[in-house]
């Protein structure tokens, strides 16, 4: 959804784009999987869309802030283990708008409930899963899938840590990126949108002084294309063809993690080179903050308004909400220091308004145990339907809107649940019953074994702590002792409520998945 002045198209320009067939572009500051060959094929966009500014330029200060959709896809191994919290989620966001401020873009989240996907094979190994993130692609924003490993085969080698694929129009990014707030996104938005690195013809090779020479030996890169020199006489077709930023040989890849750059070399005509340490498309790490040139802002707005990204202002007319926020949620209930409430069901929380919020994500987790559940919500207040008795429980509430949060740590609350509540209803023909083994593991079979003084005929529903059903059976159960055997085989880590319903009661245990 783009809201701009300008707006460009051209055949060319279209048919360059669509060029871009199996390529990938990946990031590390000190690591990249980008081939030469890939970043070829962007350079040659940069230098369609500079013939295209040329003809109709853009004012960027006279601009409507230009709003995109972004889909955050939170990826899991097919078991539902290991997937990020999705507070990152609203944390990058924020981030990612911090760092695009100065260009108009504004990020939005395309979907605020997001969507969980389990599936192994993108989540260990993106770079080898194209066909299955396809099939998982919001048709309207910009994809951004969040994996354990996002290695797509470094030429320099290590581990990549995020890449954008060309033909699959798609971002995978490293959970850990996310989780550690790094600009690792931002460049590879930066790649989506058209841009190439600031060291091309050094992707697969980083500067070696013993190697090439100081001065540089040859005025050809690793990849046999002409260096950008340091006195800007080529810088319209060497490297990124960019004449705002900087000559820079891949210098990042060993430089030391601190965004200074204090080495002379020079390059082939003798010159000293001067790269732009803090360029969002270079490798340098340990900066404060990154920036576009204003160039690369100038090329990202026309990549922006070009028939291929259609799909992502088909409402050019919405507005998000872009409200700041700038406190945390500093009083809720419960929040009884491990004290009991009074009962395990209806579990009333609630916390203050937080202005500029629009919505509330609720994180909880339980002492002790591999578990946690989530909620997001657009009052400020919770309804619990039932949560297992006898446990503590820890929970954060965090303020959010489409486009901002706070980036201040949430408050840690606590309670405990009392034993079960009564039902008003018991099961009369129950004479006992047990759940086990509990905790279990992932696929090991549950058993639900019953002691009854009569037959009955019953759904046993098994729940998530969100009220999801996981598993529910009509069963007929006999007098006496009989075992009911559950397959956990799809169901991830966690706490679950066991409920057995009849017409005359219900009866619910604890059941822990580890």
């Amino acid at each position: 959804m783009i809201i701009s002045r300008q707006h460009f198209v051209t055949a060319a320009f279209t048919l360059l784009l669509a060029a871009l067939t199996s390529l990938s572009f990946a990031q590390q500051r000190g690591v990249c999987g980008t081939s030469a060959e890939a970043d070829d094929y962007l350079a040659d966009l940069i230098t369609a869309q500079k013939e295209l500014l040329a003809k109709q330029p853009i004012d960027r200060k006279m601009m409507d802030p230009i709003y995109v959709p972004i889909r955050f896809h939170p990826v899991a191994e097919t078991s539902g283990e290991g997937r990020i919290n999705r507070r990152h989620l609203i944390y990058q966001l924020k981030v990612l708008n911090d760092e695009f401020a100065e260009t108009g873009f504004v990020f939005y989240h395309d979907a605020i409930d997001w969507i969980d996907l389990n599936n192994t094979t993108i989540y260990s190994n993106p770079g080898t899963s194209g066909s299955f993130v396809q099939n998982a692609k919001a048709s309207n924003a910009v994809n951004v899938f969040v994996t354990e490993n996002a290695d797509s085969g470094s030429a320099l080698g290590g581990t990549t840590l995020g890449f954008y694929s060309p033909s699959g129009d798609y971002v995978i990014i490293r959970q850990q990126e996310l989780i550690t707030l790094t600009n690792t996104l931002s460049h590879e938005i930066g790649h989506f949108f058209s841009l190439p690195h600031t060291h091309r013809g050094w992707d697969s090779e980083d500067y070696d002084p013993d190697v090439h020479g100081n001065p540089l030996a040859s005025c050809l890169s690793p990849s046999g294309q002409p260096i950008e020199l340091a006195d800007r006489s080529n810088c319209d077709d060497a490297a990124d063809r960019l004449c705002d930023t900087r000559e820079d040989y891949n210098f990042g890849f060993t430089n030391p993690n601190n965004c200074v750059f204090t080495r002379e070399i020079r390059d082939c005509n003798g010159d000293l080179a001067v790269p732009d340490v803090a360029n969002q498309m270079g490798y340098f790490s340990g900066c404060q903050s990154y920036l576009f040139s204003e160039q690369q802002k100038d090329m990202m707005t026309v990549n922006l308004n070009s028939t291929r990204r259609n799909y992502l202002r088909n409402n050019p007319s919405y507005v998000p909400v872009t409200d700041e926020i700038t406190s945390r949620v500093s009083e809720a209930t419960p929040n009884t220091n491990n004290d009991e409430i009074e009962s395990n069901r209806d579990i009333f929380v609630d916390w203050e308004d937080i202005e500029g919020a629009t919505h509330y994500l609720v994180e909880m987790d339980v002492s002790g145990e591999d578990f946690e559940e989530y909620w997001v919500v657009t009052e400020s207040e919770l309804t619990i339907d039932e949560l297992p008795a006898e446990t503590k429980f820890n929970y954060r509430v965090y303020p959010f809107n489409e486009t901002q949060t706070t980036l201040q740590s949430g408050r840690l609350y606590r309670f405990t649940t009392p034993a079960a509540t009564t039902s008003t209803n018991e099961i009369s023909e129950l004479a006992g019953w047990e759940v086990f083994p509990s905790p279990l593991r992932a696929g090991q079979p549950l058993v639900v074994a019953t002691d009854l003084s009569g037959a009955i005929n019953a759904q046993v529903v098994l729940t998530g702590l969100n009220g999801a059903v996981i598993y529910s059976e009509n069963i007929d159960l006999q007098q006496g002792r009989q075992e009911t055997v559950i397959d956990t085989d799809a169901m991830p880590t966690g706490l679950y409520i066991l409920s057995l319903e009849t017409s005359n009661g219900v009866a619910r245990q604890k059941v822990v998945v580890q």
